[in-house]
């Protein structure tokens, strides 16, 4: 997920990607499903913005 979020320059998704591995490895689970939520969200934000990007360039 990290690769593919910088390669787009999605760099706030990269480093939260980058958080969550993190904590996996350091077993810290709370802060792995709160990570989560904010990978959703981020990433919901994400495709919004493209689709809006889109629906101009369609114009």
């Amino acid at each position: 997920m990290k690769r593919a979020a910088a390669s787009v320059g999605l760099n706030h998704l990269r480093q939260l990607a980058d958080a969550l591995e993190s904590a996996a490895k350091n077993s810290g689970v709370f802060n792995c499903a709160e990570l989560i939520d904010k990978i959703r969200n981020q990433w919901l934000e994400n495709v919004e913005e493209l689709a809006q990007f889109c629906r101009t360039d369609d114009k």
